[in-house]
């Protein structure tokens, strides 16, 4: 009986201590003071998406979304509130959750403000995540109180502006296994940065890409991040010996050093760590890698390499072979790298393949291929396989892009190359010498979204196929012989954003509904022979080019309408009419190409229109007027080409002054009349044409102070607006002759003022335009002598002075021209003896002529014996 009491006594006491527990259990929830805290913080943030409804001040906070109590205390132990997008204040009444040790409030849109200084001061935070929330300005050092913090994230999205100027508040984190600094500028941090980073013995994951890091550390003198597993360096500044140096830390999984400039060989010995799965060293120009030597080694649990964009040499070694975990895998660099590439057939695992630059030597076929059976996307490029497209491709289902360019296949493709491959969504066999013979009724297996056939042999015939294809985004049929454009292909359903039929056989009209119900941003159907009007677009082109077509009329005043225009090339045409005023509606226009058609009339556009254009050709045609008045606003102009018109009036001064952008500068062949005005702040100013028009006075001071005609630094920049699509193109007079200059024009310099009405001495100054390549002051009135400053333009190539009243002796420093290829001093006032050496001795005596006081080679007329016409030939 007393023991069956105790029993029972128990029994209760067990039962009763359950209920309070549970009783207990049920009261642990939000307590006031962070609910009250947690509600005044959303108080100051913007929700547009109402995302956090569930934040009810009358309910428990810990189910509020977002917020994570602890299981026993009910304290906030974690608010997340990534991915809003939320923006607004980041109010310190999070202080007031003094048991947080999580905070994440990444991916959002605080538009610019600072990381507040009081996080610092949340003391129990052991993962704080700031990352891509548009934070800008200075990293608070008040983040180093977080003693207890393991993972830190505070990358910098593109809008955002984070910099640190030092990162030794890190040194008080011992505990931290990751930080992500990605995109934060830490250019002034210097070389500090690696001793702080190698004093976290627990780091575990360093992200630092695009940091603006420069400086990387040789071998140091101790190593303490021996738990490091995932390194991204990668888009940094680096300019240092390659840090072999990293193989000592043996727990390495993820290497990325790419986009920097290490120089040096890469060790072998990364074969042998024994845990790396990834390496990276993409575009490092100058890092030389031996494929002999690297792909000798293990590589036990290797999945994905890039090795590209470097001084890759050797031959690839059958070893390659052994390589069979690797997933993926992108080989190639600036040098021709030979070998048997057979091997590579046993990397069953692969899935992803890219190679440019290579030449099997042994066996110049791409059959090997076949093996891979795994294979999702093939890009080869730029390669030397001189032989068929394999067959076999057909059957490697999985492939979902292939991309074979510029590598000399050459041969038949036939509808077994595609039999299995319904997966396929990129095609791309550009830049070959392959010919299609597909049957006319076939059908594809697969829908393809880019579809690239530049350079094949697919003509005369649309193929009728493609209106199979109901995803299509990308179609370039550019080069490939087909002909007139069918009237079902401007009804197929696809999605077309890019459409390229240039140089083609392309010739009648284009029907008026063409490209009435189409979303494309990109249009080319330039070099064919289209006839007719241009058809009305209504869609939001961003590009269209129909440049040496044949069509006629005017250009339609509908392209006003056009918001989204930022590339427009009418040019080589037989437009007539004038330019329609609605053209400047085009707000986003950045390129305007309307030369070589038969516009006329006056530029009918404002002065607070076209500000965005970057590039302006309206030269070969009759267009009238004085210098366009609106271009006064268009700050950013590089590229303004008035030449072979009938402009008239003065050149207004305000050209020197506003237009600082400009970068070509041509007028040639106009009715200008006045001076030339001072053109100081041309800095950037390479080409100077107002040749053939009605100018005099001097030459004013301001053209031999131009910097970018003053500097020997060659650059080969890409000039003009700048695009994937758009290459710029302009006619430079050179040599006596126009030549059409595109991807060299960066490299042109040139002054030509040569046929009008000016006047005065050749100033001594000229000497200092030592970039010029083109010189051009002929058909002038300028008196007195050559000065002697002229051989310092060591890399001029053209030099014509003729047709002046130039007098004196030629000075001996025109020998040190070694470059000089046209040189003209024909119907001056020279006299004496001519010098020779060096290109001079090449020149025949056309480019001396009318000068009756010159003697000596090339001319027939000899020097007087008695020396006195003797000029000592000195280079400068």
């Amino acid at each position: 009986m007393r023991a069956a009491l105790i029993v029972n006594l128990f029994v209760g006491f067990l039962l009763l201590g359950i209920l309070c527990k549970g009783i207990s259990s049920s009261q642990v929830g939000c307590f006031d003071v962070e609910r009250e805290a947690l509600t005044k913080f959303r108080s100051k943030l913007i929700d547009p998406s109402n995302l956090l409804a569930s934040w009810d001040a009358t309910q428990d906070c810990c189910n509020w979304k977002g917020v994570t109590c602890h299981i026993e205390t009910g304290y906030v132990i974690q608010l997340n509130l990534s991915h809003g997008p939320y923006s607004g204040q980041i109010d310190a009444v999070l202080l007031q959750l003094k048991h947080l040790r999580q905070l994440d409030l990444s991916d959002n849109s605080f538009d610019g403000v600072k990381i507040p200084d009081f996080i610092g001061s949340l003391k129990e935070l052991r993962h704080l995540n700031l990352s891509y929330a548009d934070f800008s300005g200075k990293i608070p050092f008040h983040l180093g109180n977080l003693s207890y913090l393991e993972s830190l994230g505070v990358s910098s999205g593109l809008r955002s502006t984070l910099y640190a100027d030092s990162l030794d508040w890190i040194v008080n984190m011992p505990s931290l296994k990751h930080v992500g600094m990605d995109g934060v500028n830490l250019s002034m941090v210097g070389s500090r940065w690696f001793h702080v980073i190698n004093s976290l013995s627990s780091l575990q994951i360093l992200e630092m890409w695009s940091a603006s890091l420069s400086t990387f550390p040789p071998t140091p003198s101790f190593l303490n991040l021996t738990q490091l597993r995932h390194l991204d360096l990668s888009s940094n500044q680096f300019h240092s010996k390659f840090p072999n140096w990293l193989v000592n830390i043996t727990a390495l999984v993820s290497i990325d050093l790419g986009v920097n400039d290490f120089y040096g060989d890469i060790s072998s010995e990364f074969a042998v760590l024994p845990h790396l799965e990834e390496l990276s060293l993409l575009y490092n120009y100058n890092l030389t890698v031996n494929c002999s030597n690297l792909f000798s080694g293990s590589w036990k649990n290797i999945k994905k390499m890039v090795i590209y964009g470097v001084e890759l040499y050797g031959e690839i070694p059958n070893s390659i072979g052994n390589m069979t975990t690797l997933t993926s895998l992108h080989l190639g660099g600036n040098r021709i790298t030979k070998g048997f590439l057979s091997p590579m057939g046993n990397l069953h695992n692969l899935q992803t393949l890219f190679l440019q630059g290579f030449e099997d030597s042994i066996a110049p076929k791409l059959d090997w291929l076949c093996s891979l059976t795994n294979l999702t996307e093939l890009h080869i490029i730029n390669s030397r396989f001189p032989g068929p497209l394999p067959a076999c491709l057909g059957e490697l289902s999985p492939l979902k892009e292939i991309g074979i360019v510029n590598s000399m296949l050459e041969g038949v493709v036939l509808e077994n190359h595609f039999q299995n491959l319904s997966n396929l969504i990129v095609l791309d066999l550009s830049q070959n010498s392959l010919e299609f013979r597909l049957p006319i009724d076939w059908l594809p297996p697969f829908q393809v979204r880019e579809f690239y056939l530049q350079s094949c042999h697919l003509g005369p015939q649309f193929p009728l196929w493609l209106q199979t294809q109901k995803n299509m985004d990308y179609l370039d049929l550019s080069r490939t012989s087909v002909g007139n454009i069918p009237l079902w292909f401007w009804n197929i359903t696809s999605p077309l954003y890019y459409l390229n039929l240039s140089m083609n056989n392309i010739s009648g009209s284009l029907p008026y509904i063409t490209l009435h119900n189409y979303t494309f941003a990109y249009i080319d159907l330039s070099y064919n022979k289209i006839t007719g009007p241009i058809p009305f677009l209504t869609n939001p082109v961003q590009f269209l080019d129909i440049s040496y077509n044949q069509f006629s009329g005017v250009i339609p005043p509908l392209f006003g309408m056009l918001e989204s225009l930022e590339i427009l090339n009418l040019s080589h045409n037989n437009l007539t009419g004038g330019v329609p005023p609605t053209l400047a509606n085009c707000g986003s226009l950045k390129v305007l190409d309307l030369k070589a058609n038969h516009l006329s009339g006056n530029i009918p556009w404002s002065s607070v229109q076209f500000v965005n254009i970057e590039n302006l050709h309206l030269e070969k045609n009759k267009l009238s007027g004085e210098f366009p008045s609106f271009l006064k606003n268009c700050t950013d102009l590089q590229i303004l080409d008035l030449s072979g018109n009938e402009f008239s009036g003065s050149l207004p001064r305000w050209i020197g002054v506003r237009l600082s952008n400009l970068r070509i500068l041509q007028l040639r062949s106009n009715m200008f009349s006045g001076t030339i005005p001072e053109l100081w702040n041309l800095g950037y100013l390479q080409v100077l044409d107002v040749s053939h028009n009605r100018l005099t006075g001097a030459i004013p001071r301001g053209i031999t102070n131009l910097a970018a005609m003053r500097t020997n630094h060659v650059t080969n920049n890409t000039l003009g607006y700048g695009s994937n699509y758009y290459k710029e193109n302009v006619d430079v007079s050179y040599n006596g002759f126009v030549y059409e200059f595109t991807s060299t024009l960066s490299l042109v310099i040139a002054l030509d003022i040569s046929n009008n009405n000016l006047s005065g001495t050749i100033p001594e100054e000229v000497g200092n335009l030592i970039g010029l390549i083109a010189l051009n002051l002929s058909g002038n009135q300028f008196f007195g002598k050559i000065p002697q400053s002229i051989g310092k333009l060591y890399q001029l190539q053209n030099l014509d002075l003729s047709r002046n009243h130039l007098s004196g002796s030629i000075p001996p420093a025109i020998v040190s021209l070694t470059f000089l290829s046209h040189l003209n001093l024909s119907y001056n006032n020279l006299s004496g003896i001519i010098p020779r050496g060096n290109q001079l001795d090449t020149l025949d005596e056309s480019n001396y002529m009318g000068n009756e006081g010159l003697c000596g080679q090339p001319l027939r007329k000899e020097c007087k014996s008695d020396g006195r016409d003797q000029i000592p030939v000195q280079p400068w």
